[in-house]
């Protein structure tokens, strides 16, 4: 009797060992790659921390003496009362004092139905009006 086979005559496909280390290499390539991106990103981020670090250290913690002493008139000004113009009838009053009598002034205006005034501020002392 004959004997059959099935596969007679055809081979059957063996895994090209070439294809195979291509692909090794291939994935080992693009871990590299990938490895690489992570590993700049992470030094990047680190050295902008640093130099913000060594920027604020240097630059950003020291006071400046003039930007103090003018915070410090400000600060004055704005907690003080003291006559601006006496023959206009112009006060200024603490900031903590105005506020609440600006808010008063301003429902009681809209309870009305008036509009709100909207007024030049007063020219400090020693300072000249400036039209553009």
């Amino acid at each position: 009797m004959s004997e059959h086979h099935e596969h007679h005559g055809t081979v059957l496909a063996q895994p090209d060992e070439t294809e195979t280390r291509s692909r090794v290499i291939a994935m080992m390539v693009g871990l590299l790659v990938i490895t690489f991106a992570v590993t700049a990103y992470i030094l990047w981020t680190v050295f902008v921390r640093e130099a913000d670090t060594i920027t604020h250290r240097v630059v950003l913690s020291k006071t400046n003496p003039e930007l103090e002493a003018l915070r410090a008139r400000e600060l004055e000004e704005l907690r003080s009362s003291a006559v601006l113009d006496p023959d206009r009838g112009i006060h200024r009053i603490p900031i903590d004092q105005a506020i609440p009598l600006f808010v008063r002034e301003a429902q009681a205006r809209r309870q009305a139905g008036l509009p709100q005034r909207i007024e030049e501020p007063a020219v400090a002392v020693g300072e000249e009006a400036q039209i553009p």
